[in-house]
């Protein structure tokens, strides 16, 4: 059993946050290209603010993967299925699958895009 619910309650919001920082880790590299074959104007610079958000993603998902080492988790593995996306973690020696249902995780990945946009991240972490 858990001995502290307190340490698994925050170890399920990093895992919550490192889950849709990986699904912009995989989206925002495809909206770059669909950028670069639009018509908009300033399609250049939204592109090169997708670049440098996709670079803070990708440290803020190091970051995340400590915090969670260091609270005793592991990720095992990630699948996408058709309604929801499945991940196998590992906390203190006990395995869990935690299931985030698609629509849910596409609406928490606008949020955090926008406030990687607008610099609006203090209640992310």
């Amino acid at each position: 059993m858990i001995t502290n619910s307190k340490e698994y309650q925050l170890f399920t919001e990093l895992l919550k946050q490192y889950t849709v920082l990986q699904i912009l880790l995989k989206v925002i590299p495809l909206e770059v290209k669909e950028l670069h074959h639009s018509r908009l104007k300033l399609s250049r610079l939204y592109c090169r603010i997708l670049e440098r958000i996709h670079q803070q993603v990708e440290k803020d998902i190091h970051q995340l993967r400590r915090q969670i080492t260091q609270l005793g988790g592991c990720i095992i593995s990630e699948q996408q299925e058709r309604t929801f996306r499945l991940v196998t973690t590992k906390f203190r020696g006990y395995l869990y699958q935690h299931r985030y249902t698609n629509d849910v995780l596409r609406g928490e990945c606008e949020k955090l895009l926008f406030c990687y946009l607008t610099g609006e991240r203090g209640g992310e972490r």
